[in-house]
């Protein structure tokens, strides 16, 4: 479950997010900034959606998530629907321009790798509504694609709520120092200040690309090593979990699965629900609001959320999940206020 995140020169985090995979809840389309309006609506009937993914699906990620959500867009919006994987990215823009030749009125991509042959390929086909799932915004918008962004940092500073009040000496392990990951650990710090004040979160990045899980094995290890006890783990996956298992330590995940595999050592995952986010937009493309320009989903359209293990409930030990249900509550009133925007999570890209 590797990704490669590094940064290019567009200013994207290379973040290849099937990783971030999980169960699915409400999402849908999400509040807009900068959005251009189109004039003409779509009938669900005969429409022709198309989901392209950098991705190869099969390995229970968001992949997988996505594609069982377009299958039920198929079933229930009445719309002819086919997955194509475009696994070499000097294929992505032929991708794109055959797709829509081919008739398909909407089309859905994934990942930052995305980002400019869409730029490439959107205007010459100004009737097709494109929905890229994890990408940064167009200056100027284009008016036909919609760029849907993911706020993980809330999720993470709920995170960082969840090890403030259960952890000894909470820290975050990052797989590189971009800007999203850093937002990401500066949103966790926040998050174990609100509840603990006097805690110093450790921050480290393992270098690992977010594909080498040795690299981010030993990062992990040292830092149990060094005597913390609970990790957010903003990296490639395995990694982290083994070192926790190998030092009977926590470290919080971004997939439910892990919850079986580590039933003592993962307490919770923060996810992005990139299945029904997708069926949201197709959704909103099929109707005569659809708008191009930037869709930014996060904990406040609960595309984004903290999940607690049950079995983390039920096989933890007694100190630490007495201390987790404790804070159950704090965490869910605080996942609220960010659903009514009574507290926002900043953005922080510098450590």
């Amino acid at each position: 479950m590797s990704v490669n995140r590094e940064a290019d020169e567009t200013g994207l985090d290379r973040r290849e997010l099937f990783v971030r995979g999980g169960k699915l809840a409400a999402a849908g389309a999400a509040a807009s900034l900068v959005r251009v309006p189109l004039a003409f609506g779509r009938e669900a009937g005969g429409e022709k959606v198309a989901l392209i993914s950098t991705q190869k699906a099969g390995d229970r990620g968001v992949v997988d998530d996505m594609v069982s959500w377009l299958n039920r867009a198929g079933k229930t919006l009445g719309v002819e629907t086919k997955f194509i994987q475009a696994l070499d990215p000097s294929a992505y823009q032929s991708t794109l321009q055959g797709t829509a030749q081919a008739g398909y009125g909407i089309i859905a991509t994934t990942f930052p790798g995305m980002q400019k042959p869409l730029a490439a390929v959107a205007p010459s086909f100004p009737d097709t509504r494109f929905i890229h799932i994890y990408g940064d915004p167009d200056k100027p918008v284009i008016p036909n694609l919609v760029r849907v962004r993911y706020a993980f940092w809330e999720g993470t500073f709920l995170a960082g709520v969840l090890a403030g009040s259960a952890a000894a000496k909470p820290a975050f392990v990052g797989g590189e120092p971009i800007p999203n990951i850093i937002a990401d650990a500066n949103a966790y710090k926040l998050g174990v200040a609100r509840v603990n004040k006097g805690a110093k979160v450790k921050v480290v990045f393992s270098g690992s690309g977010f594909s080498d899980p040795g690299k981010s094995h030993d990062a992990d290890a040292g830092v149990f090593g060094a005597g913390y006890d609970w990790i957010m783990s903003d990296d490639e996956q395995q990694g982290p979990l083994k070192a926790a298992k190998e030092k009977n330590k926590f470290v919080m995940l971004e997939e439910p699965h892990f919850f079986a595999e580590a039933p003592k050592n993962v307490p919770a995952v923060v996810i992005i629900k990139f299945g029904e986010s997708l069926y949201g937009q197709i959704k909103n493309a099929l109707g005569s609001s659809f708008k191009g320009g930037l869709v930014q989903s996060g904990v406040h359209d609960k595309v984004v959320g903290l999940t607690i293990s049950p079995l983390f409930l039920k096989q933890g030990p007694p100190d630490v999940v007495a201390k987790v249900k404790a804070a159950q509550p704090q965490i869910t009133a605080l996942s609220a206020q960010i659903v009514s925007g009574k507290v926002k999570v900043p953005f922080i890209p510098k450590l």
